[in-house]
């Protein structure tokens, strides 16, 4: 795990994030991942099916780059057949800010508080279950609640929340409804909606059906006051089946300067037992 902690000489009034399942993390794809780079400041990256101790890999991307990132799995279990999930956020060593990795807790989640003198961003990495079973809507609702964690011990931050949570907006499925009632809880927009959004699809299977599952999704002052572009790159040197999603947003600190730390009272799912979570699944079956 990295900590970047510079001097501020200017006001970075622009960031750019991108976001990037590549499925997998090998030469031909560090090449494609050191390239994506040169159009953002920051790049989520989602299965790269590393282990914890192949995660300074990241580093031979380019001296310049920093990293901070978490395995998809335990290597003191059995493994069978090729590794899976893992995030990672990497970001540009020059960059006119303080970044700070956060210990998560999740093999889901990667986070970071990005700081400068005039404001602050809590930036968070996902990759979210495909929805087919009980099972993975129960580790869908707890990633989501360790992520509203995350975000109640950080509320002096604007919130960057981005990955693949292989939900598709336009299909009325449970982790959907899930999603959306978590942006509310929570204060969030996804940027799909945003007038400034252009995105076709982001995942292709066989180029034979097309969805967007790969999100942002910002607090309500960035959502209403900064985005500037969403858009997707449809690139013939991409060899992974999701598609490179770049997000440009301006900084204006008369909306989204430092703010005095506010605490709203909610439910923390985080305690929550199998028993709350049956109660749950029982209660959202019947409301769907």
């Amino acid at each position: 795990m990295v900590k970047l902690l510079i001097k501020m000489v200017d006001v970075l009034n622009s960031v750019k994030f991108g976001s990037y399942n590549c499925r997998g993390y090998n030469q031909i794809k560090q090449s494609y991942i050191s390239k994506l780079l040169t159009k953002c400041d920051f790049l989520l990256l989602q299965e790269h099916w590393l282990s914890d101790g192949q995660l300074t890999l990241l580093g031979n991307i380019s001296s310049g780059v920093l990293h901070t990132g978490i395995s998809g799995f335990d290597t003191a279990d059995v493994l069978r057949g090729r590794p899976y999930g893992g995030c990672a956020i990497l970001w540009h060593a020059k960059l006119l800010a303080s970044v700070v990795p956060i210990d998560t807790n999740s093999s889901r989640i990667c986070a970071a508080r990005v700081v400068t003198d005039n404001w602050k961003l809590l930036l968070i990495n996902v990759y979210m279950p495909f929805e087919d079973n009980d099972e993975k809507t129960d580790e869908f609702v707890y990633t989501l609640s360790l992520i509203e964690d995350i975000i109640g011990k950080n509320a002096d931050c604007h919130v960057v929340l981005g990955g693949d949570f292989n939900v598709d907006f336009t299909r009325n499925w449970t982790h959907t409804v899930l999603l959306n009632s978590f942006c509310d809880s929570n204060g969030l927009q996804p940027t799909i909606n945003h007038i400034n959004y252009h995105v076709d699809f982001s995942y292709n299977f066989n180029m034979e059906r097309f969805n967007v599952l790969d999100h942002f999704t910002v607090s309500g002052t960035l959502y209403d006051q900064s985005i500037d572009s969403i858009t997707v790159f449809h690139d013939i040197d991409n060899i992974s089946d999701h598609e490179f999603i770049l997000f440009s947003m301006k900084i204006d600190i008369k909306y989204i300067g430092v703010a005095n730390r506010v605490y709203t009272v909610r439910q923390s799912w985080v305690k929550a037992t199998a028993n709350d979570f049956n109660k749950y699944r029982l209660i959202l079956s019947d409301s769907l």
